[in-house]
């Protein structure tokens, strides 16, 4: 589990203006699950994610993973959360192009030097790209981009996938596949999704927390309770966030005409989160890095 306590982030340009990117941001995120970070353009979202992601330093507050806290990080440990901890999805998918898509997916196991070709084709398979491991970046469409760099993400076997709006370059039939991929994975792990949009925050998202100006606005979790039925009891009708099927404006309208009847909506899909109890065990992160001959191999591929 991931606690953000009292976040804050300054920026300084180079006139010696401070920006406050973030604003004494707090919440906690569970071990599955997928967790939308909604907001405009500017609102600090991306920023959030970068933080979280160990990519950025804080400038007062503190995250804690799995009992790690990032105030205790040197470097290498930093570069121990990113390589053993975290998977990132890009928007633009950040993938090599000199390196074919097995390649690009065996990189993330080369940094923790791993070589296991078994669990590649497995994770190509299980993101739909089987047969597709000789092929380079330029020959596949944006979807299956995408892909490649959730298969990337997924082979370091992570507990936390960070995706900064991961189908914005993409269709909305693309979209929809790759958000379904992502819930699937949300089974086994935590996937936290920066997005602007809030219908696929609505259909996909286990919590959502919406930033506006640097501060949460809105922190919550999917309602248990919700469902979207369409249900007549007695004189009370409660009606679906949806439209009515003909037969169901059928059933309305014969109900009504018989006696006067109360109508509701459906409960909230969404509640606000409740306090959550943190586990204090502690994780301990790899130590792996790159060896020298899979840096000497890659730099052959340029």
């Amino acid at each position: 589990m991931i606690e953000v306590k009292n976040l804050t982030k300054i920026y300084e340009d180079k006139n010696k203006q401070s920006f406050k990117a973030l604003d004494n941001v707090s919440f906690t995120l569970p071990n599955t699950g997928m967790v939308f970070i909604l907001g405009k353009s500017g609102s600090g979202k991306s920023t959030l994610l970068n933080m979280l992601g160990g990519l950025d330093k804080i400038t007062s507050g503190e995250i804690v993973a799995d009992g790690n806290a990032f105030s205790n990080f040197k470097q290498e440990d930093y570069d121990n959360y990113r390589n053993t901890y975290i998977g990132f999805v890009f928007q633009d998918f950040c993938l090599i192009d000199n390196l074919t898509v097995y390649q690009n997916i065996e990189l993330a196991l080369q940094i923790k030097r791993e070589n296991n070709p078994n669990l590649i084709f497995k994770t190509l398979e299980n993101v739909g790209l089987q047969g597709f491991e000789k092929r380079y970046p330029k020959e596949l469409s944006g979807g299956q981009k995408q892909r490649v760099a959730i298969a990337r993400a997924l082979v370091k076997r992570p507990k936390l996938i960070l995706a900064d709006e991961p189908t914005g370059n993409l269709d909305s039939k693309t979209s929809t596949q790759i958000l379904k991929i992502f819930k699937r994975v949300s089974k086994e792990n935590l996937v936290v999704i920066v997005s602007h949009n809030r219908e696929d925050a609505e259909n996909y998202a286990d919590k959502i927390i919406e930033i506006e100006d640097g501060k949460i606005i809105r922190n919550v979790i999917r309602n248990k309770d919700y469902n979207n039925n369409f249900v007549i009891n007695d004189n009370v009708i409660c009606l679906p966030d949806r439209k009515l099927t003909v037969d169901e404006l059928s059933k309305l309208n014969e109900k009504i005409k018989e006696n006067p009847v109360t109508i509701t909506s459906t409960v909230d899909k969404f509640v606000e989160q409740p306090q959550t109890q943190l586990d204090s065990r502690k994780v301990t992160f790899d130590n792996k890095n790159m060896s020298t001959a899979s840096l000497i191999k890659m730099s052959y591929n340029f």
